[in-house]
């Protein structure tokens, strides 16, 4: 996990060891959705995943209990940035 991977993790989704933010990333990581998971059943949600991971090239991203979370594209796929989920979602569909 990077630094504002950590930092990110505090700000966004709340206090927790340092242990359980090396859990929640691994767990979002191996159980988490990615844009593909939407292509046939969501377009919307399929075309939003690919916005934001366009925004963020190099980056491999997953959905996971209402955020977004960003991991380098090479192993040991370090977390980068988290961000809540819905209130992207809600700005991207008012404009697009």
């Amino acid at each position: 996990m990077t630094f504002h991977g950590h930092t990110r993790i505090l700000e966004r989704i709340g206090q927790l060891e340092d242990s359980e933010m090396l859990i929640l990333a691994k767990v979002a990581y191996e159980e988490g959705k990615n844009s593909v998971n939407y292509l046939e059943s969501d377009p919307k949600m399929f075309k939003f995943l690919q916005y934001q991971q366009n925004k963020k090239r190099g980056k491999t991203l997953r959905l996971y209990k209402d955020y977004l979370f960003f991991y380098s594209m090479e192993p040991p796929h370090d977390l980068v940035t988290c961000f809540p989920f819905n209130s992207s979602f809600e700005i991207y569909s008012k404009n697009n």
